[in-house]
């Protein structure tokens, strides 16, 4: 089984494949991708065989999952701030990070983040939240969409409160005049 770390950023990518031999890890391959060359990447997961990969939850890590998620045996996303040892190591590179995943993928270590299924995703919150940010005058959805009870309308006239009529001061009268 090989085990695939992926240090993943918005124009690069960052690849580190371990093989274990025994009880010792062995880096077999080491590959840098700019993330523009998707056929490139897909070929480089194919000719893997089998194999289980890490990637760091980062915002731009869907398109990835989407691409590997059938080549892969298992893919697992490391929650970054549990992760600190790449977070305060001393020496921070990515191909040192993308290592660092793949032995602690091989170790059975990460500390895995959270993955909204693909229903999640597409479901009606997120549509929801979209057009929250986009456009900060909409006041979201109703109450009944985030699960509270409806506003209750009441149909009842209420009369307005009248004042009493008071009776014409002499200063009122003068002025009359």
């Amino acid at each position: 089984m090989k085990y695939v770390g992926v240090d993943l950023h918005k124009n690069s990518i960052s690849i580190c494949v371990v093989v274990l031999v025994g009880r010792k890890r062995k880096v077999v391959a080491r590959k840098r991708f700019a993330c523009q060359d998707v056929a490139g990447i897909s070929r480089f997961f194919r000719e893997l065989g089998r194999f289980q990969v890490v990637v760091e939850a980062t915002a731009s890590y869907q398109w990835f999952v989407a691409l590997v998620e059938g080549m892969a045996d298992r893919v697992v996303l490391a929650h970054p701030k549990k992760l600190r040892i790449i977070a305060q190591s001393k020496y921070k590179t990515d191909k040192i990070d993308a290592w660092i995943l793949a032995e602690f993928l091989a170790l059975d270590m990460i500390p895995e983040a959270y993955r909204p299924t693909p229903r999640q995703q597409e479901g009606p919150s997120t549509r929801w939240r979209w057009r929250r940010r986009s456009d900060k005058k909409s006041p979201g959805p109703p109450r009944e969409a985030r699960g509270g009870r409806p506003r209750r309308t009441l149909d009842l006239v209420i009369p307005r409160r009248v004042a009493p009529q008071q009776s014409p001061t002499p200063f009122d009268q003068a002025r009359e005049l």
